[in-house]
C-alpha cells in the first residue's frame, strides 16, 4: 500500500463560515493573475476552499474560531496569489460579522488597514506584484483602486494595503485589521524577524472589535534556526498535544510521506504529487530535475519540494525519519550491544532522563527516568 501524505490542520468543514460569500465575491471581482488561465475569474482550488472556510469560520456569536494561522506548503503551491486574494477580500470584500439586533450581518471593513509583512522588500514584492493583475478592471473602477508598488489605496484613500518590512519601530502603532506575514521561515532574531512578529501581534490585539488577525505563509523551516516559522510550529505542537491552554490557532500543512526516497524515482514522484495537493500546475518533472541537481542538498530538496521539516545533513537524525524509525519495532537491546548514552539532567524541578542509542542501527531506548514529584 502506498504511503499517504502527512496532513496537519483542521479536517472537514466548519458549521458556520463566510466561504460562500468570499468565494462569490472573489469570482466576481478578482482575476487569475498568471498561468494559462490568466485573466479568467478567480477560482479557489478545493484545498484553498477548505482553508478559506476555516479561516472565515465563526461561532454563534459571530466571533472568529481562528485568531492566528499558518499555511505551510511547497514552493510553487500558490501561497502568494492565495494570500493576495485574502488581502483583497479583507480590503473590500465580505470580511466582518456584526450583530444587528438578533441577526448577524456580514459587511466589508469600512476601516480596512491591510499589511503585507516580510523581512525584506523582495519578499513583500512577491505578493504586492500580484495585485495589478488580480483586481479586475471593474473592481478598479468601482472602488477607485490606486495600484502602487508598495501602497494600494481604495475608496478614495479610506482603505489601504501596504507593504512593511522588518523595522519594528516603524511598524509599532498602526491598527492593522489584517496582516499577511510572508516567508516566516526566514524571520530570525538577526534580521529583526522576532521583534517584527511581536509588534504585529501587539498591533492586532489593539483592534476594537477583536477581529484583526494574521495569516503566515511559509515553506518548511530549518530546525534549530529559531525562526518565527519554527516558533509557530512549536507553539502549534504544544496546543495540539494539550500542553497549552491557547485556542484559535490554525496550522495547515501538507507534506510528503516520511519514507519518501530522493534516489528512488517512483517514490520521489509519489511524494511530490502528494505534497503538491491539488496545485496540479506544479511540474513534477521540473521538481525532480531540481531535486537531482547536484547543487541541491537533500535537506533543501525535502524542505522546498516535499514540505518536510528536515535537519541539516550533519544532524544525527532528521525529523521526517523519526516515524520511519518506529516501524518495524527495533530488536530489543542486548547486553552485548554497543551503545552511546545520552543524559538530560535537571537543575530545577523537571524530569531527568537517560537514553541509549545502538550504534549499528540507530535504534534508541529509554534506559531510565527520574520524576522529582
Amino acid at each position: 500500500m502506498a504511503s499517504e501524505a502527512i496532513r496537519t490542520g483542521p479536517v472537514g468543514w466548519p458549521e458556520r463560515t463566510l466561504l460562500p460569500l468570499v468565494e462569490a465575491w472573489a469570482h466576481k471581482w478578482l482575476r487569475q493573475p498568471d498561468g494559462p488561465n490568466a485573466g479568467e475569474p478567480w477560482t479557489f482550488t478545493e484545498e484553498q476552499r477548505r482553508i478559506t472556510a476555516w479561516w472565515y469560520a465563526y461561532d454563534e456569536h459571530g466571533d472568529w474560531l481562528i485568531r492566528r494561522g499558518t499555511l505551510r506548503r511547497v514552493k510553487g503551491w500558490g501561497k502568494d496569489p492565495y494570500g493576495a486574494v485574502l488581502c483583497a477580500n479583507e480590503l473590500l470584500g465580505p470580511c466582518r460579522i456584526v450583530r444587528v439586533g438578533d441577526t448577524l450581518k456580514v459587511r466589508p471593513n469600512a476601516a480596512a488597514w491591510v499589511q503585507v509583512a516580510a523581512v525584506s522588500r523582495d519578499q513583500t514584492r512577491t505578493t504586492m506584484r500580484v495585485f495589478p493583475a488580480l483586481f479586475s478592471k471593474e473592481a478598479v473602477a468601482k472602488w477607485k483602486i490606486d495600484l502602487n508598488k508598495e501602497v494600494i489605496y481604495a475608496k478614495s484613500g479610506q482603505v489601504v494595503i501596504e507593504a512593511i518590512t522588518s523595522s519594528p519601530r516603524s511598524a509599532e502603532g498602526p491598527r492593522a485589521t489584517f496582516v499577511l506575514r510572508n516567508e516566516i521561515q526566514n524571520w530570525l532574531s538577526t534580521n529583526d524577524g522576532h521583534a517584527m512578529a511581536e509588534v504585529i501581534d501587539g498591533n492586532l490585539t489593539k483592534s476594537r472589535d477583536g477581529a484583526a488577525r494574521a495569516l503566515s505563509l511559509c515553506n518548511a523551516h530549518v530546525p534549530g534556526d529559531d525562526s518565527v516559522g519554527e516558533r509557530e510550529w512549536d507553539a502549534y505542537q504544544q496546543i495540539a498535544q494539550g500542553r497549552s491552554r491557547a485556542t484559535g490557532v490554525m496550522y495547515d500543512s501538507l507534506e510528503a510521506p516520511a519514507d519518501t526516497k530522493l534516489d528512488d524515482e517512483a517514490s520521489l514522484r509519489h511524494g511530490l504529487e502528494l505534497a503538491r495537493g491539488d496545485s496540479v500546475w506544479l511540474d513534477i518533472d521540473r521538481h525532480v530535475g531540481e531535486i537531482w541537481d547536484p547543487r541541491t542538498t537533500p535537506s533543501e530538496a525535502r524542505r522546498k519540494y516535499l514540505n518536510q521539516i528536515i535537519a541539516a545533513e550533519d544532524a544525527w537524525v532528521a525529523p521526517h525519519q523519526v516515524d520511519a524509525l518506529l516501524e518495524p519495532a527495533p530488536r530489543p537491546l542486548q547486553k552485548s550491544d554497543m551503545v552511546a548514552l545520552g543524559f538530560d539532567g535537571s537543575k530545577s524541578d523537571d524530569n531527568t532522563g537517560l537514553s541509549a542509542v545502538r550504534i549499528d542501527d540507530g535504534a534508541s531506548f529509554q534506559v531510565a527516568s527520574w520524576d522529582p514529584s
